[in-house]
């Protein structure tokens, strides 16, 4: 009686779908902990030697070297597992969208992780998000093969782990999965979501407890003294500079990235100039290389409010982390924009009291406000970029000024007939996967009640163009659909599609597969 009970009232497996997920993020944010714990230990070790008192003529030198040594293991690590470089993001959503079958997942898992905390800890201008998005993506295709997921649905666990990802590489519970669910899922159904949320919640839970530092804590936000429709005005300036510098940033990434491709031979060269380039920068700011998050903060506390110097650190921080994110090295995107928004507030804020609009005391209001629009203008992530700076500096009172900064330089950017970098750094990852040549491609959905699918048969189903239903899986056995056969709900529909039509067959089967509302 009671299992009968259970299978009327109850979805188990939605139930074993949201346990797993619980479980991914618990060991998501265990691993990326571990992978924080890593870079900043390295980074110390980095300070510390910048800091002591050796002679610059022998210290900076040996800098470099070192740098461009391990700069030199990264790049043949990457040579040998090209699937580790870049972001993660964009190596997460090919797995979603069948591009990539991994084989043999702990050797990736090892080679991003070792890639990624040499790449951090040595000082490019790299975030922690994007491997720890990679890192979940592994650990959850191998909890689905352990829990025996059924096909349909291994892509909830695998947004579940990138989604502990973010959340756990950023304290950031609620944006985290938002970002996944925002830029890799597209809103497309609800129980990823569902699962999304538990793992993100659980990985950022664990990582706010774990790790209880708060960088952040020093930053004193003041609003300007001045009415609310001329901050409003303000506020509305400041996006539309930041529309134009944020898509003369998009295209710069895109066009040195086009030219440091690691699979060429002058990419030595390409290295060692970025080499030279941190060892110069560790002269006079040491703080700006990794993240340059600690030296935003400063930046943001220290009362220097010279005009001509915001002007050379936003360039200087500028060309580097673009140059960073081009050179294609494990690591991801999130700190160094919120560097570089930081960095352009304070230089909008200074410009501001050089015109006597505003006061020193209001330069972090304009910081915070600039983290957040360098996340929504650049990755095209407007809900991800409005919570992720309230939730990590605690400054909830921000969310409307930073809406207004943020939203209006989204919609110029918007209008403007350009990829976005995630978008481009996808594109490019599929090139490289594909080789320009056509193939196939399998792609798993699951027939949900009152779904599209659900009663179809062989003569009356209607599949997107370019769509063919390769098989049929119900209870893990292999069904012919032919003659009077119906499709049921928790059947598994295997898919063959063409690789170039994958992104959009993909969301038009989880429509048809999902409940009619």
């Amino acid at each position: 009686m009671r299992n009968k009970f259970l299978k009327a009232n109850i979805n188990l497996r939605d139930f074993k779908n949201y346990v797993v997920s619980i479980i991914t993020g618990a060991i998501v944010g265990v691993v990326c902990i571990f992978f924080r714990i890593m870079i900043l230990k390295i980074e110390h070790l980095r300070t510390g030697f910048l800091i002591n008192s050796w002679s610059p003529y022998l210290k900076f030198p040996l800098f470099i070297i070192v740098i461009y040594i391990l700069m030199m293991g990264v790049y043949y690590l990457i040579l040998k597992d090209p699937l580790i470089a870049g972001n993660g993001a964009e190596q997460a959503r090919g797995m979603l969208n069948g591009h990539i079958q991994y084989k043999g997942i702990f050797r990736h898992l090892i080679n991003k992780l070792a890639g990624s905390t040499a790449s951090l800890g040595m000082g490019i201008g790299l975030g922690r998000e994007g491997p720890s998005i990679q890192f979940g993506s592994y650990i959850g295709i191998l909890l689905s093969k352990f829990f025996r997921i059924t096909p349909g649905r291994i892509e909830y666990i695998i947004s579940a782990g990138s989604s502990a990802g973010v959340a756990a590489s950023l304290d950031a519970p609620l944006a985290g999965p938002v970002y996944i669910i925002e830029s890799l899922q597209k809103f497309n159904n609800y129980r990823i979501a569902i699962c999304s949320l538990l793992a993100g919640m659980v990985a950022g839970i664990m990582a706010k407890t774990w790790l209880t530092y708060d960088p952040y804590a020093p930053i004193i936000v003041k609003h300007p003294d001045i009415s609310a429709y001329e901050t409003i005005l303000i506020l509305v300036i400041m996006g539309v500079v930041m529309a134009v510098a944020g898509l003369l940033f998009t295209e710069c990434v895109k066009w040195w990235r086009m030219r440091i491709d690691l699979r060429l031979k002058d990419v030595r060269l390409r290295l060692l100039i970025m080499a030279v380039g941190m060892g110069l920068i560790a002269v006079k700011l040491p703080g700006l290389l990794g993240s340059g998050q600690t030296f935003m903060i400063n930046e943001a506390v220290s009362g220097n409010n010279e005009f001509h110097r915001s002007v050379i650190l936003f360039v200087i921080t500028f060309l580097f982390v673009a140059y960073s994110q081009a050179i294609s090295f494990p690591g991801g995107a999130f700190f160094p924009l919120l560097t570089l928004g930081g960095m352009f507030g304070k230089f909008f804020a200074i410009v501001l009291i050089e015109l006597g609009y505003v006061g020193h005391e209001s330069v972090s209001f304009f910081m915070i406000a600039g983290m957040n629009a360098a996340i929504v203008i650049i990755m095209r992530t407007p809900l991800t970029g409005l919570l992720l700076v309230a939730e990590m500096c605690n400054q909830f009172s921000m969310l409307l000024p930073a809406l207004v900064v943020s939203y209006t330089g989204y919609f110029l950017i918007s209008i403007v007939k350009t990829e976005s970098l995630p978008a481009n750094f996808y594109n490019m990852l599929l090139k490289r996967i594909h080789a320009g040549e056509e193939k196939q491609l399998h792609i798993y959905t699951e027939v949900m009640p009152n779904s599209y699918f659900e009663g179809k048969t062989n003569k009356n189903i209607n599949l997107p163009s370019g769509c063919v239903l390769d098989t049929v899986l119900r209870d893990n056995k292999e069904i012919s659909f032919s003659g009077d056969e119906t499709l049921r709900a928790g059947d598994q529909l295997k898919c063959l599609v063409d690789s170039g039509e994958t992104e959009i067959i993909y969301q038009s089967l989880l429509s048809l597969s999902s409940e009619a509302e």
